[in-house]
């Protein structure tokens, strides 16, 4: 979603642009190549600026389920932060702060596969589109895919097909991937993460 930011608004983010009186985010929602930029933000003062470097970690627990059986493409979830980040001294991301994401794909069959895309997380100066990608999930591994879509991908068990003489044997039904709620995420800033003051 394309939304005007003005320089009076409480905060202000400048993704990949120079210092300007406004800004518009990017229609495509995705994170700049660059990383992200935040300034103008009244509720919180940095006396110099400050980067989160790209790799920095952060946990969040799922507020309900997620899985193969259950969810769908397109679906919104919630997750809260149980660990955060501090930078120069302060908090960026604290305990108990949101997190958006987005179910982009959910497949069944021979190999399960359940792809989330993360949104934004709110922050000591808001909600912001922070550059990330979930690392692991309820302890499993996740990879990063680029195409056809940018997400963090959870795969089930490969599938296993019976010995038979004939080459065309049915593959065994595999379990569906399931996250229940709770379930801890591990992310990591992607990108770096600059908040000027």
């Amino acid at each position: 979603m394309t939304r005007a930011l003005s320089w009076r608004a409480t905060r202000m983010l400048l993704i990949g642009l120079p210092v300007v009186t406004s800004c518009s985010a990017p229609s495509s929602g995705g994170p700049p190549a660059d990383g992200l930029t935040i300034v103008e933000h009244p509720v919180a003062t940095w006396e110099k600026p400050c980067t989160v470097p790209a790799g920095t970690t952060f946990a969040v627990k799922l507020d309900r389920r997620l899985g193969t059986g259950t969810s769908t493409a397109g679906e919104i979830f919630t997750a809260q932060v149980s660990r955060g980040i501090s930078s120069c001294g302060r908090d960026v991301i604290v305990k108990g702060a949101s997190l958006r994401g987005r179910v982009v794909d959910v497949a069944r069959g021979d190999r399960s596969r359940l792809a989330l895309e993360l949104l934004d997380v709110e922050t000591v100066l808001g909600p912001q589109p922070v550059p990330m990608a979930i690392r692991s999930a309820g302890g499993h591994a996740m990879s990063e895919e680029e195409r056809p879509f940018r997400a963090s991908v959870l795969y089930g068990p490969q599938a296993r097909r019976e010995w038979a003489p004939e080459p065309s044997a049915p593959a065994t039904p595999q379990p569906d991937v399931e996250l229940p709620a709770a379930s801890e995420l591990v992310v990591e800033v992607s990108k770096p993460v600059t908040i000027l003051p």
